[in-house]
């Protein structure tokens, strides 16, 4: 009888044992949101869905965004077709009351944007967004590991880690204000925060276009006299173009400026104008176009500066020679540039 008691009070013991350990791996609980974390505030040009809080928050005066206008066909594909935007970035994620399907939020926010004349570039729902209902776009391009937010630490970061009925759409409005949005709206099934699970989360991207100041990338010509003695090259970052334009726009002129006082003061000297971008997009294309940029460096400083022809020669190499790799938006942005190098 010992026998049986003694055995009777152990697997009572091991079943305790198990009960704790199993609540150990119960996810924690935690209250809806009921505020926007600290410093958030909405974009002028797009109010939130009424009843949403902001858990996810960051603004930029200046930065560079990809814009899917296509899907990718796969996780390690660019989108075709897209565009590389540059200028004030803010970047939002709300999520939205108890009980709101995606369909009603994101049928708001078309709304909202109709009625401030976006025009919409490109759209999709549920899996024409992607396999897997839309993982391929949501985590590889539009929240990436390295260009995740996380204002309340893994309920931010995991915002979107299992999105179905999920919505996206791209658009573009001008005027006054010259901006595009990226709006992803998905249900969150990853039930390990209550802030989050089985409701509406909106990631919303909004880029308003403009060059960054002349005065954080505007290099003397004696730098750039030095660095070219030395290295046999300089790389410019103040030479403006339209995505996917090759016009010189007018905030290029401190530099070209620069570029005229240096040849100037360096009369012997002989340069070629050799126009980069990064890989995102076809090769030929990137060729044509990074050609075209230097050869309009070239006839600006020719036309508008008095240089003499004979010392200058324009050249494109595309993606061909980057300065840093293109694995992440900054890469990227530090490879789309025009270059000087000695002849």
């Amino acid at each position: 009888m010992n026998h049986f008691i003694m055995a009777f009070r152990l697997i009572c013991a091991l079943g305790l044992v198990v009960c704790f350990m199993c609540l150990s791996f119960i996810p924690a609980q935690a209250a809806p949101v009921t505020k926007d974390v600290a410093g958030s505030q909405d974009s002028p040009l797009l109010k939130r869905y009424e009843g949403s809080y902001i858990i996810g928050y960051e603004k930029k005066e200046y930065s560079d965004f990809m814009l899917p206008l296509s899907v990718p066909r796969a996780w390690n594909q660019a989108p075709e077709k897209k565009l590389a935007l540059e200028g004030k970035h803010t970047r939002i994620i709300y999520v939205a009351p108890e009980g709101r399907s995606t369909l009603e939020v994101f049928r708001n926010y078309q709304q909202a944007l109709k009625e401030k004349n976006f025009n919409v570039l490109f759209s999709c729902r549920k899996n024409e967004c992607g396999k897997k209902d839309g993982l391929v776009m949501i985590r590889q391009w539009l929240y990436p590991q390295d260009n995740k937010l996380k204002n309340m630490g893994q309920v931010t970061e995991m915002a979107f880690s299992s999105p179905v009925d999920m919505r996206y759409l791209a658009a573009k409005v001008t005027g006054a204000v010259n901006a595009y949005v990226s709006i992803f709206v998905a249900k969150e099934t990853f039930n390990h925060f209550d802030q989050t699970f089985s409701r509406a989360v909106v990631l919303l991207d909004i880029i308003e276009m403009k060059a960054m100041e002349s005065k954080m990338i505007v290099v003397p010509a004696r730098k750039m006299a030095r660095e070219i003695n030395e290295k046999g090259s300089f790389s410019l970052y103040g030479i403006y173009f339209d995505t996917d334009s090759s016009v010189v726009k007018a905030e290029s002129a401190p530099t070209l400026n620069e570029i005229e006082k240096l040849l100037r003061e360096n009369k012997n000297m002989k340069l070629f104008i050799v126009g980069h971008t990064d890989n995102q997009g076809a090769f030929d294309y990137n060729m044509t176009l990074s050609q075209k940029r230097g050869q309009a460096v070239m006839e600006a400083l020719v036309k508008h500066h008095g240089i003499n022809p004979e010392r200058l020669k324009a050249y494109g190499v595309g993606m061909l020679s980057p300065k840093a790799a293109n694995d992440t938006e900054q890469g990227r942005k530090k490879n789309r540039r025009v270059e000087l190098v000695k002849q």
